[in-house]
């Protein structure tokens, strides 16, 4: 017998024949739905198809597999293979009767809030839900009922809750919807309102699985939030928004009281932060800081690292591991500050100082590397944000470099209006791929670069495309300049590996030779470093690569 008609080969060969091709980065974002290869194989014969159908239906994402055509009966008929299903498009609005076997569930886009809390009930092997709350319309005392009724379900082997636009439906008793869900780790609130406190007392007992804890939700519409970590006391991380409005002392006093074993707090989106612009003080961070027993991560925006933060982050130096500051100020003292931490943390490893406003002067970069460094267990750092001009000096000996950076804006503004007007044929890309079957005509076109919306105009494979294309343009050997660093990086034992596609910007960092070499002269001080980040550029170490 022929071993490619034992199902049993034929299963294991259907692991090897994924129809979602994932990106270089391995992000689930970027995931593409091609299944030219799958679908030619059940085609061979009876036992290729009943063996292999499965592997083609074991993910339903609507995102992608709406450019194809499928009927409603296929649909029906294949649901019950389906293990993990997204949906995001109202127009995805037929229930899969038959899907009881799901262990990923991602409602981001369904109206239907009846239907949705349905398909939960019918599924109580999930491991992990996230549902946007999109019926803002629906009778709220109604979707209440649909929301607790889903989730008070036995779920009892639900591990990641994320829940998104949640409003005005008796949300005090969310708490207790939370003490249904024994296994839960991971729980994630986001853009909700009017999450009341309730009476702790009632509880008899807190959330005993739950490790990961994300709030990223107004704090002052919520003012139960500050509570939930008091029934958290296996919490390790934390992600909050730092907003002005957080209720820092509630907050810390709970921690302190009740979360012996936190050791992480993050920011949930840092230049989010910034663009709110009213972000907590330099004392709230000190307190916040101050709630944990034995901080080991901390990523969080903030103002300047003034004395306030240095001296909070001073008493967890012993246990510090991952430090990871972005700062819209330029004091002085930011990199004074960050050098006496990187002094005193033994343990860490990762190390980054960030500027959102890109307005750091490379001298006093020079700050940071003033007194020997503390810490050998580094294995990455980051320094982004050092201003991306020419320096006055330089400008002032080559006076064709500031009419140069005026003739590239003009030409720059001049091409966007040739684009808005349809005159400009700049980066036309032509798709010659072959199409797959059933796929979307109109879903590969050509089209030209910009910033906005540029992979959904050209298709993933022409984005990609395009990219290699840029980064081509910018390589060592199309650039004398970046030639030049590159020397100079291979002469301290290091790579580039890469840099910055924008040409104001890596024309620039070659003139900054003082702050490259006391970036590269520290390094041969750390044995474990392997990675370091400097204004976009990416050096790894030779023996490395």
């Amino acid at each position: 017998m022929n071993p490619l008609e034992l199902p049993e080969i034929l299963y294991r060969l259907g692991f090897f024949l994924t129809p979602w091709v994932r990106a270089e980065d391995k992000s689930y974002l970027y995931c593409e739905f091609r299944p030219r290869a799958l679908a030619a194989s059940i085609r061979v014969n009876r036992t290729w198809r009943d063996t292999l159908t499965p592997f083609l239906w074991t993910v339903f994402d609507d995102t992608q597999m709406n450019r194809f055509y499928i009927p409603q009966a296929t649909y029906d008929a294949n649901s019950r293979y389906f293990r993990s299903f997204k949906v995001s498009s109202p127009n995805t609005a037929t229930v899969p009767h038959q899907a009881t076997q799901l262990r990923h569930l991602d409602i981001s886009g369904w109206i239907h809030t009846r239907h949705a809390s349905k398909l939960i009930r019918a599924n109580p092997h999930l491991t992990e839900l996230k549902w946007v709350i999109m019926s803002k319309t629906m009778d709220q005392d109604l979707l209440s009922t649909h929301l607790l009724t889903a989730l008070t379900a036995s779920l009892e082997k639900l591990q990641i809750l994320s829940i998104e636009q949640l409003q005005a439906c008796h949300t005090h008793y969310f708490p207790w919807v939370l003490t249904g869900l024994p296994s839960l780790k991971h729980l994630s609130i986001r853009n909700c309102s009017e999450i009341e406190p309730c009476d702790a007392a009632s509880f008899d007992e807190p959330f005993p699985a739950l490790t990961v804890l994300r709030l990223a939700c107004d704090w002052y519409t919520n003012p139960g939030l500050a509570q939930l970590v008091r029934f958290c006391p296996d919490l390790e991380r934390l992600f909050l928004n730092p907003g002005a409005d957080c209720p820092v002392a509630e907050l810390a006093k709970n921690l302190r009281e009740c979360c012996p074993r936190l050791i992480s707090i993050e920011c949930q989106d840092p230049y989010e932060a910034f663009q709110v612009g009213v972000m907590m003080t330099s004392d709230d961070y000190a307190v916040l800081i101050g709630a944990t027993k034995a901080l080991a991560h901390l990523e969080m925006p903030i103002g300047d690292l003034d004395l306030e933060i240095y001296q909070a982050l001073m008493e967890h130096a012993p246990s510090l591991e991952t430090l990871d500051l972005y700062i819209c100020g330029d004091a002085a003292e930011n990199f004074s500050n960050a050098n006496r931490l990187l002094a005193a943390c033994p343990r860490l490893k990762y190390f980054a100082l960030r500027n959102y406003l890109l307005e750091w002067n490379p001298e006093a970069g020079l700050a940071l590397f003033a007194n020997p460094w503390n810490c050998r267990n580094l294995e990455a750092i980051v320094l982004d944000g050092f201003a991306t001009l020419f320096d006055a000096e330089e400008n002032s000996e080559d006076g064709d470099s500031s009419q140069e950076a005026d003739d590239w804006q003009d030409g720059h503004e001049e091409e966007e209006r040739r684009v808005e007007d349809g005159e400009s044929e700049r980066y036309v890309i032509d798709d010659t791929e072959e199409q797959a079957p059933g796929d979307d005509p109109d879903y590969y076109s050509d089209g030209y670069y910009d910033d906005n919306g540029i992979e959904e105009q050209l298709g993933s494979e022409n984005f990609n495309t395009l990219c290699d294309a840029l980064a081509q343009q910018f390589t060592p050997a199309a650039d004398p300049e970046l030639q030049e660093l590159q020397a100079f990086v291979a002469k301290a034992g290091w790579e580039l590996d890469a840099c910055p596609t924008r040409r104001m910007e890596s024309l620039t960092l070659p003139h900054k030779q003082a702050l490259l070499s006391a970036f590269f002269k520290r390094a041969a001080t750390l044995p474990r470093l392997r990675t370091m980040y400097l204004n976009g550029f990416k050096f790894i170490k030779s023996s490395c690569k």
